[in-house]
Protein backbone atom coordinates (compact mmCIF):
# COMPACT_ATOMS: atom_id res chain seq x y z
CA UNK A 1 0.00 0.00 0.00
CA UNK A 2 1.11 3.24 -0.73
CA UNK A 3 1.29 5.97 2.41
CA UNK A 4 -0.95 3.97 4.50
CA UNK A 5 -0.99 6.85 6.82
CA UNK A 6 -2.96 8.77 4.16
CA UNK A 7 -6.43 6.70 4.69
CA UNK A 8 -6.03 7.15 7.94
CA UNK A 9 -6.17 10.62 8.01
CA UNK A 10 -8.96 10.68 5.28
CA UNK A 11 -10.91 8.15 7.36
CA UNK A 12 -10.68 10.60 10.65
CA UNK A 13 -12.03 13.49 8.72
CA UNK A 14 -14.49 11.68 7.00
CA UNK A 15 -15.64 10.73 10.19
CA UNK A 16 -16.14 13.68 11.08
CA UNK A 17 -17.98 15.37 8.22
CA UNK A 18 -20.78 12.60 8.32
CA UNK A 19 -21.28 13.33 12.40
CA UNK A 20 -21.51 17.21 11.26
CA UNK A 21 -23.86 16.24 8.25
CA UNK A 22 -25.52 13.85 11.21
CA UNK A 23 -25.59 16.46 13.66
CA UNK A 24 -27.48 19.12 11.37
CA UNK A 25 -29.67 16.73 9.92
CA UNK A 26 -30.98 15.88 13.60
CA UNK A 27 -31.74 20.03 13.93
CA UNK A 28 -35.10 19.13 11.92
CA UNK A 29 -34.79 22.28 9.94
CA UNK A 30 -35.81 22.99 6.31
CA UNK A 31 -34.06 25.85 5.94
CA UNK A 32 -32.18 25.57 2.21
CA UNK A 33 -28.81 26.74 4.16
CA UNK A 34 -28.47 24.05 6.47
CA UNK A 35 -29.68 21.78 3.85
CA UNK A 36 -26.93 22.50 1.74
CA UNK A 37 -24.46 22.42 4.27
CA UNK A 38 -25.53 18.92 5.15
CA UNK A 39 -24.92 18.07 1.95
CA UNK A 40 -21.85 19.61 2.00
CA UNK A 41 -20.51 17.64 5.02
CA UNK A 42 -21.92 14.12 3.43
CA UNK A 43 -20.63 14.86 0.27
CA UNK A 44 -17.20 15.62 1.15
CA UNK A 45 -17.06 12.98 3.54
CA UNK A 46 -17.59 10.66 1.04
CA UNK A 47 -15.10 12.08 -1.60
CA UNK A 48 -12.48 11.80 1.47
CA UNK A 49 -13.09 8.75 2.65
CA UNK A 50 -12.94 7.52 -1.16
CA UNK A 51 -9.91 9.74 -1.94
CA UNK A 52 -7.70 8.28 1.01
CA UNK A 53 -8.24 4.88 -0.97
CA UNK A 54 -7.96 5.78 -4.22
CA UNK A 55 -4.44 7.41 -2.75
CA UNK A 56 -2.99 4.16 -0.40
CA UNK A 57 -4.39 2.08 -3.23
CA UNK A 58 -3.32 3.81 -6.20
CA UNK A 59 -0.77 0.67 -6.97
CA UNK A 60 -3.83 -1.38 -7.55
CA UNK A 61 -6.75 0.94 -8.26
CA UNK A 62 -4.70 3.43 -10.69
CA UNK A 63 -5.35 6.66 -11.47
CA UNK A 64 -9.42 5.27 -11.96
CA UNK A 65 -9.29 5.17 -8.30
CA UNK A 66 -9.09 9.12 -7.86
CA UNK A 67 -12.02 10.07 -9.87
CA UNK A 68 -14.62 10.03 -7.40
CA UNK A 69 -12.38 12.30 -4.88
CA UNK A 70 -11.99 14.84 -7.99
CA UNK A 71 -15.30 15.07 -8.78
CA UNK A 72 -17.26 14.78 -5.40
CA UNK A 73 -15.07 17.06 -4.03
CA UNK A 74 -16.06 20.02 -6.80
CA UNK A 75 -20.02 18.79 -6.44
CA UNK A 76 -19.42 19.77 -2.71
CA UNK A 77 -17.51 22.85 -2.56
CA UNK A 78 -20.87 23.70 -5.21
CA UNK A 79 -23.33 22.81 -1.84
CA UNK A 80 -20.88 25.20 0.19
CA UNK A 81 -21.41 27.91 -2.32
CA UNK A 82 -24.98 27.83 -2.07
CA UNK A 83 -25.49 27.76 1.20
CA UNK A 84 -23.57 30.48 1.52
CA UNK A 85 -25.66 32.11 -0.89
CA UNK A 86 -28.95 31.18 0.14
CA UNK A 87 -28.34 33.71 3.52
CA UNK A 88 -27.34 36.72 1.27
CA UNK A 89 -29.70 39.70 1.65
CA UNK A 90 -29.37 41.31 -1.24
CA UNK A 91 -31.12 40.10 -4.37
CA UNK A 92 -29.50 41.04 -6.93
CA UNK A 93 -26.23 39.63 -6.15
CA UNK A 94 -27.40 36.48 -4.84
CA UNK A 95 -29.48 36.13 -8.37
CA UNK A 96 -25.86 36.61 -10.04
CA UNK A 97 -23.95 34.42 -7.44
CA UNK A 98 -26.14 31.43 -8.02
CA UNK A 99 -25.35 32.12 -11.59
CA UNK A 100 -22.00 32.25 -11.18
CA UNK A 101 -21.52 29.12 -9.02
CA UNK A 102 -23.74 26.84 -10.96
CA UNK A 103 -21.49 28.03 -14.31
CA UNK A 104 -18.78 27.42 -12.58
CA UNK A 105 -18.97 24.13 -11.18
CA UNK A 106 -20.43 22.81 -15.03
CA UNK A 107 -17.13 24.87 -16.42
CA UNK A 108 -15.08 22.80 -14.13
CA UNK A 109 -16.46 19.84 -14.65
CA UNK A 110 -16.11 20.11 -18.16
CA UNK A 111 -12.63 20.80 -17.67
CA UNK A 112 -11.66 17.56 -15.37
CA UNK A 113 -13.56 15.41 -18.02
CA UNK A 114 -11.24 17.09 -20.95
CA UNK A 115 -7.97 16.72 -18.76
CA UNK A 116 -9.13 12.85 -17.77
CA UNK A 117 -9.19 12.11 -21.54
CA UNK A 118 -6.34 13.94 -22.85
CA UNK A 119 -3.50 13.83 -20.30
CA UNK A 120 -1.50 10.88 -19.61
CA UNK A 121 -2.36 10.74 -15.71
CA UNK A 122 -0.43 7.19 -15.51
CA UNK A 123 2.78 9.13 -16.07
CA UNK A 124 1.97 12.37 -13.90
CA UNK A 125 -1.62 11.85 -11.93
CA UNK A 126 -1.26 15.33 -10.06
CA UNK A 127 -2.43 16.75 -13.11
CA UNK A 128 -5.59 15.50 -11.90
CA UNK A 129 -5.75 17.64 -8.98
CA UNK A 130 -5.28 20.97 -10.73
CA UNK A 131 -8.67 21.58 -11.73
CA UNK A 132 -10.43 21.08 -8.23
CA UNK A 133 -7.42 22.65 -6.60
CA UNK A 134 -8.54 25.57 -8.91
CA UNK A 135 -12.16 24.53 -7.24
CA UNK A 136 -11.37 24.93 -3.90
CA UNK A 137 -9.05 28.18 -4.01
CA UNK A 138 -11.91 29.82 -5.82
CA UNK A 139 -14.81 28.83 -3.34
CA UNK A 140 -12.97 29.46 -0.52
CA UNK A 141 -11.58 33.05 -1.79
CA UNK A 142 -15.60 34.09 -3.16
CA UNK A 143 -17.65 32.33 -0.64
CA UNK A 144 -15.69 31.70 2.39
CA UNK A 145 -13.74 34.85 2.19
CA UNK A 146 -15.52 38.31 0.02
CA UNK A 147 -19.26 36.92 0.61
CA UNK A 148 -18.74 35.79 4.10
CA UNK A 149 -17.63 39.03 5.02
CA UNK A 150 -20.82 40.82 3.87
CA UNK A 151 -22.83 38.55 5.42
CA UNK A 152 -20.89 38.42 8.74
CA UNK A 153 -21.25 42.30 8.86
CA UNK A 154 -25.06 42.10 7.63
CA UNK A 155 -26.59 39.29 8.70
CA UNK A 156 -24.76 37.48 11.70
CA UNK A 157 -21.46 37.36 13.00
CA UNK A 158 -20.95 33.79 13.12
CA UNK A 159 -20.47 33.95 9.13
CA UNK A 160 -17.00 35.47 10.21
CA UNK A 161 -15.65 31.56 11.38
CA UNK A 162 -15.98 31.18 7.54
CA UNK A 163 -13.28 33.57 7.07
CA UNK A 164 -11.33 31.89 9.44
CA UNK A 165 -12.03 28.73 7.67
CA UNK A 166 -10.27 30.01 4.39
CA UNK A 167 -7.60 31.51 6.65
CA UNK A 168 -7.24 27.98 7.94
CA UNK A 169 -6.58 26.16 4.17
CA UNK A 170 -3.83 28.94 3.17
CA UNK A 171 -0.74 26.70 4.64
CA UNK A 172 -1.87 23.86 2.55
CA UNK A 173 -0.94 25.45 -0.66
CA UNK A 174 2.86 26.15 0.66
CA UNK A 175 3.06 22.38 2.40
CA UNK A 176 1.56 20.90 -0.77
CA UNK A 177 3.02 23.03 -3.49
CA UNK A 178 6.95 22.95 -1.52
CA UNK A 179 6.19 19.38 -0.82
CA UNK A 180 7.19 19.93 3.07
CA UNK A 181 7.61 16.88 4.54
CA UNK A 182 9.32 16.67 8.28
CA UNK A 183 9.11 12.98 8.47
CA UNK A 184 7.38 9.66 6.24
CA UNK A 185 5.13 9.36 9.40
CA UNK A 186 3.95 13.20 9.50
CA UNK A 187 4.51 14.00 5.90
CA UNK A 188 2.68 17.15 3.46
CA UNK A 189 -0.35 15.17 3.64
CA UNK A 190 -0.68 14.81 7.22
CA UNK A 191 -0.25 18.44 7.47
CA UNK A 192 -2.58 19.53 4.84
CA UNK A 193 -4.86 16.82 6.90
CA UNK A 194 -4.71 19.38 10.23
CA UNK A 195 -5.31 22.43 8.23
CA UNK A 196 -8.59 20.29 6.66
CA UNK A 197 -9.69 19.61 10.37
CA UNK A 198 -9.50 23.50 11.10
CA UNK A 199 -11.45 23.94 7.97
CA UNK A 200 -13.93 22.11 9.24
CA UNK A 201 -14.17 22.94 12.92
CA UNK A 202 -14.83 26.67 11.69
CA UNK A 203 -17.17 25.46 9.13
CA UNK A 204 -19.02 23.28 12.24
CA UNK A 205 -18.68 26.70 14.16
CA UNK A 206 -19.89 28.85 11.83
CA UNK A 207 -23.42 26.56 11.39
CA UNK A 208 -23.84 25.80 15.41
CA UNK A 209 -23.45 30.02 15.53
CA UNK A 210 -25.78 30.54 13.29
CA UNK A 211 -28.26 27.89 14.26
CA UNK A 212 -28.23 29.22 18.03
CA UNK A 213 -29.31 32.61 15.93
CA UNK A 214 -31.71 31.63 13.87
CA UNK A 215 -33.55 29.08 17.20
CA UNK A 216 -33.74 32.45 19.48
CA UNK A 217 -34.66 34.69 16.98
CA UNK A 218 -37.90 32.66 16.27
CA UNK A 219 -38.53 31.38 19.78
CA UNK A 220 -38.92 35.12 20.56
Amino acid sequence: MLEPNAIIGDTVLALVCIGMANSIYQWKTRSPYFNYWIGFFALFGCSLLLGGAGHTLFNYWGVTGKYFSWFSSMISLYLLERAVISEDRNLRRKRWLTSLSKFKVMLLIMAEIIVISMADLSVNPHLGLLVPSIATATSLLIYCGFIAAQLARNVHPSFRYLLWALVSMLPTAVIQGWKISIHPLFDRNDKSHICLLLMLIFFWKSVKGYYAFRTSTYES
